[in-house]
């Protein structure tokens, strides 16, 4: 995805920066003003994997193993890019306590 093609996806504002919901969706606004932000989000746009991930947090929020068998990836590439949308700030986890010990809960 080129920038520009990034820009037109994501209607950058140059004076907003934050995340708001709107009708369910997840509207991104970003600043221009912040290149590592924008850097951040376009890598973690940039796999299919990571946008069907988070297509499925919108719908209520998962573990890494309840998404890795929706999505038929391994628990560690689920894992790995769940990280890189966390760094991104696209979705949020917290650990909680599973049965063979902890989980990681995800959600947006």
């Amino acid at each position: 995805m080129t920038e520009w093609e990034l820009y037109d996806l994501m209607k950058l504002n140059h004076n907003a920066a934050g995340v708001r919901k709107e009708h369910g969706m997840n509207d991104i606004e970003l600043s221009l003003d912040d290149p590592e932000r924008l850097r951040l989000i376009a890598r973690a746009l940039g796999s299919d994997v990571r946008i069907r991930i988070m297509q499925m947090l919108d719908e209520r929020p998962m573990n890494i193993e309840e998404l890795s068998q929706e999505i038929s990836v391994p628990i560690s590439t689920v894992s790995n890019n769940v990280v890189v949308l966390e760094e991104a700030g696209l979705v949020r986890t917290e650990r909680q306590n599973g049965i063979r010990g902890v989980m990681k809960l995800c959600s947006r």
